[in-house]
Formats: C-alpha cells, structure tokens, sequence
C-alpha cells in the first residue's frame, strides 16, 4: 500500500514539472507580413511574417501564385513566380491552442518591356495636367535626361511629369529611362514643348552686356530700371526698347526673355553702331570697371533725363558724347572715361560668351531615326567662345574647336575635325538652348539643353576624369559645370550634385551618390580645391576619392553677374 501511495505522489509530481496542471500554450496573435510586387522570373522575397506567440506551424488558402510557396514551418513565403496574377488569400498560423490569420494580396506583374509617353506641349505660367507614362510591366524608378524645363517635375517613383513651366522652349525630345528592383529597365522618348504665355503676359527677361544695373526699359504698359541682375519685365508679344534717360540706345521688335546690345542695337558683335552703344555703357560704369558689372547711378540718369539723342552710327563717338561725359561725371563726382572701340570689341564677345557658356545635354538623330533613342550628344561652351562637342551611340565624335562661337555674337556656331570626319553647324535659341545639323558617315541634327543659371554670380565650365585604381580599367571624362553667388557657395555636378564653399583660394564641398542607379541618394565625399580669381582669369579646380577611382576637375569661369 505505501509502494503505490508512493508511485501516485511520483506521477503527480512528474505532471506537474511538465505544464500538466499549468496553464494552457497561448494562441499565436498579430500576424503579418510586408509584401512587395512581384515580377514573372524574378526572384520573389524571401518575406518572412511577424508574429506574436509560438507557432508550430503555417498554411495558406487558396494556394499561392504558381512558382510560390509558403514554408510551413518559418513561414516565409519565397520563389519565383511564373505567371501574372493578381489576388488574395490567408495565411494561417497555429499551435495547439489556436491560430492567427493574415489576409494577403499578392501582384506579379510581367517584365517590364516598353514605357511610352504621349507628345505634349505645355503654355509658360499654366498648370501642367500630370502626364502618367503607359507600362507594360511594373516601374518603380524613373530618371530623366537631360533635366525637364523649369517648373516642371518627374516623379521618381511613378514617372509622372508635372508642374507649372516658368520658361519657353522649343520642342524637345527628353531620355526618360524606368526601371524595377529586379532589374528590369526600358526607355522612352518624350517630346515637350512649352509656349510662350499668352499675349499681354508680363515675362521677366535680362539684360546681357555683362550685367546692367540702372538702364531704363519700356514694354508695353511696363517700364522701369534693370535690377541688380539686369533684369527687367516685358510684356509678351510686344517690342522693348531700352535707354538711359532721354539718350535710347536702341529697340527689339518682339522682346524675349534674354537680350544684348547686339539684339538692342541691331547689328552684330563687329557693327559699328553696336560697339558705339557698349562704349557708352561702359563709360557711364560708377566704379569704371565694367568686369564686374555696369551700374548707372541714380545721379548719371538723374541728369540724363535731359540729354538729347544719340547718334550710335557715328564714326567720331568721343565728340559726340562729350558734353554728355562731363555731365555723367558733375552728376555723381566721378570721372567717367570713354573706352575705346579695341576695348568695347574685346569687352563685348567675353560677356556673350560667358552669357552662353556652360554644359549642353541632349541627343542626336539621323534624318531617318527617332531622336531620344539612346543616341548621346553632349556639348560644352567655355567663356573664351570655344568648344567641345562629343556624341556616343550610333556615331561617335570627340570635337574641340577654338572660336567655335561666330566673333558676330549672331549665335551661331560651326565646329569640325578631320578624323573622323564630323562638322556641325548650330544656333543658340537663348542661353539655356542650343540645336543644329552634323555632317559625318551620316547626316543628322543634334538638340541640346543646358542646365547653367544666368542668375549665378559667376559660372564655370570644363571637364572631370574619373580614374580606376584598378590599374587594368582605362580613366574616362566628361563636361562639367558649376555656379558660384554672391556669398561663394558653389553649387553644379559631378556625376551627382556638388555643394561646396570657396574661403579665399580653397574649395571645400561633398558630392553625392547613390547605392544604386535610381536610387535615394546614399551617402557624399568629400570634395577639396582651389579658386583663382586674378587678371589672367578665374578657375575652380578640385577631386575626391572613392573607393574605387580618384575622379579630378578643372574649370574655368567667368562673371556673369
């Protein structure tokens, strides 16, 4: 009798030790998972669930997408689906005291094989109604080049363009690439034109023989004084004509939004008349050093508001304008000289050529192709009127031409080498747009937009090399260009955006970078440099390193405010 007393006492204990008498195992609660869009032969997942409790084990209803399964011990789904679908189902998870369900929807989607977008024109100072690209597949990274008009987006993530366009341009044909995380990317050609504003609208335009502050305009029921980036309003469709005082130096029929004593006065960069009314600019300068600007004081058109006209077409401007130096230097106490028509001839290209300077981005097409079909054209104006045009793709070219822009600053320019053979002819629609026809195995244009700022202080342009530390991969290079305000913060591009400071004669500043292409911007190096500024000219040189090359740039500058 004790024996079996003793071995009942010894069961119970045993149950107790192992739970029989405690509470029961909690039900699994809270389950879920973070799905993403599949795509047909591509690796989906591994999406494992979160889940609060123990689980001894997982189920799904109805069944997975073919390719997909669900591991019925961790959970995770994973595979590699091989047909488009789109639905739902639940997903169980359990033990012996109950379950958790999630309801899932899951997408695979096909490749991604082709994105189109619809010919557009927008109208300046008009909302844009969002253009959305057609897919077929999944996208969810979109990129541009070159960059669209000002005022108007992409959106990285769903590639729809829109916004409100600040400034004309004529049609043009954007690079607009889309890609997945799987790897998957396509091309797409768009063609944007954005009008001008209706009639009567008032546009800001400038002013360009460096910059002028202080000369008279009027267009239309507007008038005023160029500010201190020579700006000025217009009113769209009608002519402008600009003076200083009574004394008018000339007039444009139809008014744009950038213009020079070669458009004012109607000539070209060597007409007589033309050089006579930059000669006259210059001299009225307060400080006499139109390098840095011309600014007509309030005294000088104070007084000039009595002087009588100007004849620009004479051959003796010194007579002339006499009596009207002695009154602009009794008006502000200062001497005013009047330069000669060498210094106005070399004056006036450096400010048309500063004006147009910077990177051009943009493609090229046989007369029997499409533009924006990968074919690469990139040109760079510098501040002495040269030129470096390169084109990848179905043709390729590398052109470096001194003088390229035409000395009669009419905005043409011509380039051309022997070998390979290549010769362009092209114009400038205004400082942000160039266009024009190549000749080499093929005929064909070219089109190019510029992302330069003539609000910038001042503006540099030039090149960087990239070289590998892997000493078996070759350097390569390509354009860059930078701006600099009035307080030396640096802003431009290399590869990804570039911000940095000048502080005396040393450049510091990061560049960005990106984990991958399209992506978020992961990270910056550090940049370092050195600025020069002195009579022989204006540079702005540096590098920085990564882990895998050294890239270097060298630029040169120029004021162009």
């Amino acid at each position: 009798m004790l024996r079996t007393c003793g071995l009942v006492i010894a069961v119970a204990l045993l149950m107790t030790a192992c739970g029989g008498g405690g509470d029961a195992m909690p039900a699994p609660h809270d389950l879920h998972y973070a799905l993403g869009t599949g795509q047909v032969g591509s690796p989906y997942g591994p999406y494992p669930p979160t889940v609060s409790g123990t689980v001894t084990g997982y189920s799904v209803s109805p069944a997975l997408p073919a390719g997909l399964t669900l591991d019925p011990t961790s959970g995770v789904i994973s595979g590699t689906p091989v047909a488009v679908s789109s639905g739902t189902c639940t997903v169980t998870a359990s033990n012996g005291s109950g379950a958790a369900t999630a309801a899932l929807t899951l997408v695979i989607q096909g490749p991604l094989t082709a994105v189109t977008y619809s010919p557009v024109t927008a109208t300046v100072g008009a909302a844009f109604t969002p253009l959305v690209p057609t897919l077929s597949g999944h996208a969810d990274s979109f990129t541009v080049f070159p960059p669209l008009p000002a005022g108007l987006t992409l959106d990285p993530v769903t590639g729809i363009v829109s916004g409100t366009p600040t400034s004309a341009r004529p049609a043009f044909t954007y690079s607009i690439a889309a890609s997945n995380v799987y790897g998957s990317s396509v091309g797409a050609a768009l063609l944007l034109t954005v009008d001008p504003p209706p009639a009567g609208t008032a546009v800001p335009g400038v002013f360009r023989s460096d910059t002028v502050i202080g000369l008279g305009y009027v267009s239309g029921s507007h008038s005023g004084l160029t500010d201190k980036s020579g700006a000025f309003t217009y009113e769209e469709g009608q002519g402008i004509t600009f003076s200083v005082g009574a004394v008018s130096i000339g007039a444009v029929p139809t008014a744009k939004n950038l213009l020079t004593p070669v458009d004012v006065a109607q000539g070209t960069g060597t007409s007589n008349r033309v050089l006579n009314v930059v000669r006259f600019l210059m001299m009225l300068d307060q400080d006499g050093n139109p390098n840095d600007g011309i600014q007509i004081s309030a005294a000088v058109n104070a007084a000039a508001a009595s002087w009588a006209p100007v004849d620009f077409d004479t051959a003796d401007l010194p007579t002339t304008l006499g009596p009207l130096i002695q009154q602009a230097s009794a008006a502000d106490g200062v001497s005013h000289v009047l330069p000669d028509a060498a210094t106005a001839q070399a004056h006036l290209p450096t400010a048309f050529y500063c004006t147009h300077s910077g990177s051009y981005y943009g493609t090229f097409f046989g007369t029997s192709s499409t533009p924006g079909t990968g074919d690469y054209f990139g040109t760079s104006v510098f501040p002495d009127g040269s030129m470096n045009s390169n084109a990848s793709g179905t043709l390729n070219f590398d052109v470096q031409t001194n003088d390229a822009v035409s000395p009669l600053l009419d905005g043409t320019f011509a380039q051309s080498a022997a070998s390979p053979s290549v010769s362009l002819q092209g114009s400038f629609a205004d400082a942000t747009y160039l266009s024009g026809t190549y000749l080499a195995d093929v005929a064909g244009s070219f089109q190019a937009v510029a992302d330069a700022s003539v609000a910038a202080t001042y503006k540099f342009t030039g090149t960087y090399t990239n070289t590998p530390n892997d000493l078996t991969k070759s350097p390569n290079s390509g354009p860059v260009n930078f701006w600099m305000d009035d307080s030396n913060q640096v802003s431009g591009s290399i590869y990804y955006g570039l911000r940095g400071t000048v502080s005396g004669n040393t450049f510091t500043g990061t560049v960005g970078y990106r984990s991958h292409p399209g992506g978020p911007q992961g990270g910056t190096f550090q940049v370092s440099g050195t600025y020069s500024n002195t009579a022989s000219g204006i540079t702005l040189n540096g590098q920085y390193s990564t882990s895998d090359s050294v890239i270097t740039f060298s630029t040169v500058g120029c004021r162009a405010n």
